[in-house]
């Protein structure tokens, strides 16, 4: 009769936290930009996209210009970056950032968009509990809960797909 072998304290403490270290990289580095698509910072204004250029010769990564205006103040026009994804001539809403460098779309596209990261973060942290509450029991937990956490991470990788799908089209 072969033992199987169980994880230790050690061991488990690891794993949880190479799992919030990976889950917590794509939120900080979205954080910002989500705060400026729901408006919780910035300065509220118009966007216009003025032009794009290639960086590359495969046309991967793509560098975004154009102008901002503010809603309060129609004559202070800025000079800013706007999101990679954008296409010369487009006009939405936009938050200008708190530096006045960049302008975020606050329409519902840019939310979504300002999303897809931070919800990828979300559904590798979701099982987290679950994994340990399993293990501190040392047997199975029941098939509900694993439905439970599948659904959860599901609508967190389909938030996801759809920001990723909005921002490429």
């Amino acid at each position: 009769m072969s033992r199987t072998k169980r994880t230790t304290p050690l061991q488990m403490v690891l794993i949880v936290a190479m799992f919030l270290g990976v889950a917590a990289l794509p939120i900080l580095f979205e954080i910002d930009n989500v705060r400026l698509a729901f408006g919780l910072t910035g300065t509220p204004g118009y966007a216009t996209v003025t032009g794009c250029v290639e960086l590359d010769y495969e046309g991967d990564s793509v560098d975004c210009d154009g102008v901002f205006v503010p809603d309060d103040a129609p004559q202070d026009v800025r000079h800013v970056d706007m999101p990679s994804d954008s296409d010369a001539g487009d006009e939405f809403a936009a938050r200008l950032s708190p530096e006045g460098d960049r302008a975020y779309p606050t329409t519902w596209q840019g939310r979504l968009m300002s999303l897809a990261l931070p919800m990828l973060g979300v559904a590798i942290l979701v099982p987290i509990p679950w994994a340990v509450v399993a293990w501190l029991r040392r047997k199975p937990l029941g098939v509900g809960s694993f439905y439970v956490i599948a659904a959860l991470c599901g609508l967190c990788l389909l938030i996801t797909f759809a920001g990723l799908a909005v921002s490429a089209f």
